[in-house]
């Protein structure tokens, strides 16, 4: 299909169209930047192609897709109480602001809260079908993205782990996991990345003979490592290696 603009017009974010099926389920349709130009025009291909909605092999964190169909029709009957504390829950973390980077010299626990808050949203994004708590998850995750260090990083043995680790990267794993309808393109490949790239470091961690890392701690970033593996099961073949 074919964009017409009668005015000079620079798409930096190009342009994305959502399409419903008879039964709310959406198709979205991003393209690239442009510029547009008076009596110009950009190709699109079919952005009014109505299909049903099943992501390839999402979710699988904590249900599948049919189970998930199931719980949200729960929310209005047997779960509906427990979905209102949830909702609460959610929007107050609506409400709060990215945290800042701050060096504290050790575990950087505060960076717990991060993953937290990435994984509350990313649950009440899904359940709620409602785009405001994933842009407001993925804000979080950028800027857990752009931190230099998640706790005991850049250690004498070259080691890499922490607490921080394990909040973090289940946090991402939900927001990519449940996010595959309502992130865009480049979002999801920026999640991606930083789930690839950390969890990588952390299994790293676990696999040097020299560490021994089997501590209280061990199962949350055990945690964390498996989430990470299930959520990019289809992107990245060595992560069954994590499982």
């Amino acid at each position: 299909e074919k964009l017409i603009n009668k005015h000079i017009n620079d798409f930096k974010k190009g342009i994305r169209t959502t399409s419903y099926d008879k039964s709310g389920n959406p198709y979205i349709k991003e393209s690239e930047p442009f510029d547009l130009s008076r009596s110009s025009h950009i190709e699109m291909g079919v952005i009014n192609e109505y299909v049903p909605f099943v992501p390839d092999g999402h979710p699988v964190l904590f249900f599948d897709y049919q189970q998930g169909e199931v719980l949200k029709a729960q929310l209005e009957t047997t779960h509906a109480d427990v979905w209102q504390r949830v909702k609460v829950k959610a929007d107050h973390y609506m409400r709060r602001t990215p945290a800042e980077f701050k060096d504290d010299e050790g575990e950087q626990l505060w960076q717990r809260e991060v993953g937290n808050t990435i994984q509350f949203l990313a649950f009440a994004g899904y359940m709620s079908e409602d785009h405001k708590y994933f842009d407001k998850a993925y804000s979080w995750a950028e800027k857990c993205a752009s931190y230099p260090t998640w706790g005991t990083d850049n250690t004498s043995d070259g080691q890499e782990f922490g607490l921080a680790y394990g909040h973090q990267l289940l946090g991402l794993a939900m927001l990519y996991d449940y996010g595959q309808g309502y992130l865009t393109r480049s979002q999801l490949q920026k999640v991606r990345e930083t789930v690839y790239a950390r969890a990588s470091r952390l299994y790293n961690a676990y696999t040097k003979e020299s560490l021994n890392l089997l501590t209280n701690h061990c199962w949350i970033n055990i945690c964390g490592i498996l989430a990470s593996a299930m959520s990019l099961h289809k992107d990245y073949e060595e992560t069954a290696l994590w499982k």
